[in-house]
């Protein structure tokens, strides 16, 4: 991969793929970008041009976006010119590997459509990711408890704990190694002490059969933070649809949950049980809290029009609100840069 300065504010990036067996396409899948293309019916431009047994692809990128990405060798049939449906999509997705010719990796399950790695793409004005990285002295232990129910939390606890912050999608946060986040923040200063309590099941189910059931997933959160509360504030953090669950079970228990973090929160949801225009439309006409509230959305998603509408709300009810959009799309190497400042925000060290 070659990343050279194009114009202001835009870096051009090369990808290329060597192929091990012939392939009808290449298709570059960045997290950011060819999902919406897809969407938008112009997936072309994201495949990969062919020199013998090379493929390769340059693209102009803006200079701080941060992505995931895979390159997707289809051996099948073509994709270019073709009409591709939501079936097809889902193979392309599938087909996904990290790229051999970055060193810088998601682990496995952490990229939508796919159950692999990915690689992630910084261009140079992007967030640094160093404190997810780089080894710190320990501040916290981690351990795992699980119950009879089949329910898992981990929980990372350092000495005396001054706040508790409570995360769907716990098990992905373990493996993107967020104490050592955890260790670098506490270590050096930028936060308090806390606890943190991932959640990686409830009940032993899937996140898609919990995340869209109030009935399963508000109880279970609210009676995690009442299980492992501190004498200082609690936080309920959620991505995507965790981030609309997050936000709908703290308004159930404001006297519980003072800090409400959504990253790329799915306000757009709208079913019978959970609805993200029923929870804005409640934070807008419903009782006024103390509550604080850290939100943000990708340059590239759609969802953000939602997300701007319900920081408008908040701040214009006098809420202690932080709204800001980063470029990149609906992404956990998005959101790892997110979480970090939104701890620092939640939990200063005073």
């Amino acid at each position: 991969m070659d990343i050279r300065a194009s114009r202001p504010g835009f870096h051009q990036v090369t990808f290329r793929w060597t192929e091990d067996r012939p392939a009808y396409d290449v298709v570059v899948r960045l997290i950011s970008h060819t999902d919406r293309a897809y969407d938008d019916g112009e997936l072309d431009k994201y495949l990969m041009v062919r020199d013998e047994r090379s493929w390769a692809l340059t693209l102009e990128l803006p200079s701080a976006l941060r992505t995931s990405y895979q390159l997707c060798p289809m051996y099948g049939a073509l994709v270019r010119g073709e009409v591709v449906d939501d079936e097809r999509w889902t193979a392309i997705m599938a087909a996904g590997v990290a790229d051999p010719g970055n060193p810088l990796v998601h682990p496995a399950g952490c990229t939508y459509g796919n159950p692999g790695p990915a690689s992630v793409l910084e261009l140079p004005e992007a967030p640094s990711r160093d404190s997810w990285v780089t080894p710190a002295d320990e501040h916290g232990v981690v351990r795992r408890c699980a119950s009879e129910d089949g329910s898992v939390v981990s929980v990372y606890e350092p000495v005396e704990p001054r706040g508790l912050a409570v995360m769907f999608d716990g098990a992905r946060w373990t493996d993107l190694r967020l104490p050592v986040l955890l260790d670098n923040l506490i270590g050096r200063g930028e936060i308090a002490p806390i606890r943190v309590v991932m959640i990686e099941s409830i009940q032993g189910l899937h996140r898609h059969d919990t995340l869209p059931r109030p009935e399963v997933f508000a109880p279970f959160a609210i009676g995690t933070a009442e299980r492992w509360a501190t004498d200082g504030p609690t936080a309920l953090i959620g991505q995507s649809l965790g981030g609309l669950a997050a936000t709908f079970t703290a308004r159930l228990r404001p006297d519980l949950f003072d800090v409400v973090v959504g990253q790329s929160s799915s306000f757009w949801w709208d079913e019978k049980e959970l609805s993200g225009p029923a929870v804005i439309a409640e934070l807008d006409h419903g009782p006024a809290t103390s509550q604080r509230f850290f939100l943000e959305a990708g340059t590239t998603e759609d969802l953000r029009e939602d997300n701007r509408h319900l920081a408008d709300v908040l701040t214009r009810r006098g809420y202690d609100a932080t709204y800001r959009e980063y470029e990149g799309g609906h992404d956990y190497a998005c959101w790892q840069i997110g979480l970090a400042d939104a701890l620092s925000w939640a939990f200063p060290r005073s």
